[in-house]
C-alpha cells in the first residue's frame, strides 16, 4: 500500500536550485567524442583514429568561444580580388579551391564496373587549363576553348593541388628548374578521400593526395603537349579504363608518386611512396596471373606497360627492359597485339614500345614485324602534323602559312626530309647498306654538301611580327638537323653524335619557344625530340624530353582532319615511327650496333 503522507511530503519538497555550469571546450574531434575514444588532437590533419576508419568519416574539431564581458564586434576584412594575371604567372600565394561534384543517383545493387563514378575535381587554373575537364564531361566531342573572362574560384570541400606547381619553361640548371616547375603539398583528409570510396582502391589520405595530383596535374599532359585542351575522347576512354579496374587504378598512384619523388630530387628507389606503389602494383599483377582462370587480362598488360614507361622516364635501362620483356611474354600469351580488344591500349603499347626502342637504340619488343615492309608515302593528312621523318610529297616551303616559319627554316626541313627519304630508299635497294655502292656514295656527297651549307656562317634570322619566336625555332631545327647529318655522315648512333654543346644549344633555344607555340606544329617539335632523346637519356634534361616525347606522340595520334577525309593522326604517327626506326636500323649497319637484332629477340612468338 502506498503511504499517502510520503507522497504528499514529496510534492511539498522545495525545488532544487539550478546550478549553471560553464561549458568546457572540447579538444577531441566529433567522431572520437561520439565513440568515446581518446583523440590525439591532430588539428591540422585527421586524427589517428579517423585516419584508420573505414568507410572514412570527416574529422572535425568544434571550438567553443569563451564568454567575454565585452560586446561582440564584427570586423570586416577586405579580401583582395584574385586577378587573372596573378594566377597565370603563379604570383598568387592563395590556394585555389576545387569543386567536388558528387553523384546524386545511388548505385544500388548494380556492379561497380557498370556504374558511373562521381565526377573528378575541377582544376581551377586559367580558362584554357580548365577546358580539358569540361570537355571530359562531354563524352562525344573534344573541348573547345573557353571565352576569356574573369577567373572563378570555386569554394568546395577539396583543396586544389598547390597553384605553386607551374608548367612553364624548362632550364638547364636545377635551381632554375625548381623555380619554374615545382609544387607544394596538398592539405587533405576527411572529405578529401570521399571520391576514393567508390573507386577500387584503398581510400587512404595518401592515396587521395596521389590520385587528385594525377587527375589534376599529370593526366592532361598524357595527351597534350602543353596540358591544355586535351582530347576529351582520349581522357574519357583512358581515365574510365583506369578507374574501373583495381589493377589499372594503381597506375595513377604509381605515376604521381614517381613524379613527386623526382620533383623533390629523391631517387625513386629511395622514395617510400614510389616503392610502395610499385610493390603494390606488382603484387596485384602477380596475384592476378596466378589466380585468374581466363589468362592475362588487359588491365594487367596496361599496368606492366605503365611500369615500363615510368621506369623509362625516372629510372634506369635495366628495369625498363626487364618490364618490357615481361610485357612481351604477357602479350604473347594473349596471341599477339591484334588480340587486345581495347583499341586505345594497342596504340599506347605502340607508343611505349617505340619510345623504348628509340631511347635505348634497340629493336622493338612487341612490333618486330609491323614495320618490316617498305613504307608508302602519305599524301592526305593534317598538314600541321607534318614532320621531316614523314614520307610525303608535300614541301615545307609551300606551306609556310601553316607552320608560320621562315623560308630558310622550311628549306632546312625539306633537306631533312630528303635525307630521310634517301636513307629509306637505300635500305630497300639491291645495294643495301654497302657503303661502296654508287648510290651510297652519291648520297654521302649530297649530305656532305648540305652539312657544309648549313654549318657555314650566315646572318642571324629576324623574327616576323606574326611570330616573334621564328628565330628560336629556326636555330632549334638547324642544330637538330646538323646533329642528324653528323650521325649520317659518320654512320654512328644519334646518342654518340649529340655532344653536350649541341644538346645545350638545342635545349636553350627550344625552351625560348612556349609549349603552346610548339603545339601548333607538333610534327616539328616531335622531330626535335626524336633526334635529341637518345643522347639525353642519361641526363637530367632527358626526363623532360621523354615526357614531352610521349605527350607529343599522343597529340599527333589524336589529331583528325575535321571531317575533310583522308588520313588521321595515327596514320601520321605510324609513318613517322616507321621512318625513324628505318633510319635507326641504317645507322646500326655501320658497326654501331643500333638496330642489330639478336636471335633470341626476334623469335616469331615475340610478336
Amino acid at each position: 500500500m502506498v503511504n499517502p503522507d510520503a507522497s504528499h511530503a514529496e510534492t511539498q519538497k522545495p525545488p532544487k536550485k539550478e546550478v549553471k555550469q560553464r561549458q568546457r571546450a572540447s579538444t577531441s574531434c566529433t567522431e572520437c567524442r561520439k565513440r568515446k575514444q581518446k583523440c590525439n588532437q591532430a588539428k591540422e590533419r585527421p586524427c589517428n583514429n579517423c585516419s584508420r576508419r573505414y568507410p572514412p568519416v570527416p574529422c572535425v574539431y568544434e571550438i567553443f568561444k569563451k564568454a567575454t564581458k565585452f560586446k561582440e564586434a564584427v570586423i570586416e576584412l577586405e579580401v583582395p580580388e584574385l586577378k587573372k594575371e596573378d594566377i597565370e604567372t603563379g604570383r598568387s600565394k592563395t590556394l585555389a579551391l576545387a569543386t567536388l561534384h558528387e553523384e546524386n543517383e545511388p548505385r544500388g545493387n548494380a556492379p561497380f564496373y557498370g556504374t558511373r563514378h562521381p565526377s573528378l575535381p575541377l582544376p581551377t587554373r586559367t580558362s584554357s587549363s580548365v577546358s580539358w575537364h569540361q570537355g571530359y564531361q562531354e563524352l562525344s566531342k573534344d573541348p573547345k576553348p573557353l571565352d576569356s573572362g574573369p577567373i572563378l574560384v570555386h569554394a568546395a570541400h577539396v583543396w586544389d593541388i598547390s597553384p605553386a606547381f607551374r608548367i612553364g619553361r624548362y632550364f638547364a640548371y636545377p635551381e632554375l628548374v625548381r623555380q619554374q616547375y615545382e609544387y607544394s603539398d596538398i592539405p587533405s583528409g576527411g572529405v578529401a578521400i570521399e571520391p576514393l570510396v567508390s573507386l577500387p582502391v584503398e581510400p587512404s589520405r595518401r592515396n587521395a593526395e596521389l590520385f587528385h595530383f594525377f587527375i589534376q596535374r599529370l593526366a592532361p599532359f598524357m595527351c597534350s603537349t602543353d596540358g591544355n585542351d586535351a582530347p576529351a575522347t582520349f581522357l574519357d576512354q583512358w581515365l574510365r579504363f583506369m578507374t574501373q579496374s583495381p589493377i589499372a587504378i594503381n597506375i595513377a598512384l604509381l605515376t604521381a608518386s614517381y613524379f613527386q619523388a623526382t620533383s623533390r630530387q629523391i631517387q625513386v628507389e629511395n622514395s617510400i611512396d614510389a616503392m610502395t606503389a610499385k610493390g603494390r602494383l606488382i603484387n596485384l599483377i602477380n596475384t592476378h596471373i596466378v589466380t585468374s582462370s581466363k589468362g592475362v587480362n588487359e588491365e594487367a598488360i596496361a599496368a606492366v606497360m605503365s611500369l615500363a614507361y615510368n621506369e623509362l622516364v625516372y629510372s634506369d635501362e635495366k628495369s625498363t627492359l626487364a618490364h618490357m620483356r615481361g610485357l612481351r611474354e604477357m602479350v604473347r600469351t594473349r596471341g599477339g597485339i591484334h588480340n587486345i580488344t581495347f583499341p586505345l591500349l594497342r596504340k599506347l603499347l605502340l607508343r611505349t614500345d617505340f619510345q623504348v626502342a628509340l631511347t635505348f637504340e634497340r629493336p622493338l619488343f612487341l612490333h618486330t614485324d609491323e614495320f618490316s615492309h617498305p613504307l608508302q608515302p602519305l599524301t592526305t593528312y593534317p598538314l600541321h602534323l607534318d614532320c621531316p621523318f614523314l614520307l610525303s610529297p608535300h614541301r615545307f616551303v609551300d606551306n609556310l602559312h601553316i607552320h608560320n616559319i621562315a623560308p630558310e627554316t622550311a628549306q632546312i626541313l625539306d633537306d631533312a626530309r630528303w635525307l630521310t627519304t634517301s636513307i629509306l630508299h637505300l635500305s630497300t635497294t639491291q645495294y643495301g647498306p654497302d657503303p661502296s655502292s654508287p648510290e651510297h656514295q652519291k648520297f654521302l656527297a649530297t649530305a656532305q654538301w648540305i652539312y657544309s651549307r648549313l654549318s657555314s656562317p650566315s646572318p642571324p634570322l629576324t623574327s616576323s611580327p606574326s611570330n616573334p619566336f621564328q628565330a628560336a625555332i629556326h636555330q632549334t631545327l638547324l642544330t637538330t638537323t646538323l646533329t642528324l647529318l653528323t650521325s649520317l655522315l659518320s654512320r654512328q648512333p644519334l646518342s654518340q653524335s649529340l655532344t653536350p654543346a649541341l644538346l645545350m644549344t638545342i635545349w636553350q633555344n627550344m625552351w625560348i619557344v612556349p609549349l603552346p607555340v610548339w603545339k601548333r606544329s607538333p610534327g616539328l617539335f616531335f622531330f626535335v625530340l626524336l633526334i635529341v632523346n637518345p643522347g639525353a637519356r642519361e641526363r637530367v634534361e632527358g626526363r623532360f624530353l621523354k615526357g614531352m616525347l610521349a605527350a607529343t606522340a599522343i597529340t599527333i595520334g589524336t589529331s583528325r582532319m575535321d571531317g575533310k577525309g583522308g588520313g588521321d593522326g595515327w596514320e601520321v604517327l605510324r609513318g613517322i615511327v616507321g621512318s625513324v626506326l628505318g633510319v635507326q636500323r641504317w645507322l646500326g649497319g655501320g658497326g654501331g650496333g643500333v638496330g642489330e637484332m639478336r636471335a633470341e629477340e626476334v623469335r616469331s612468338e615475340d610478336i
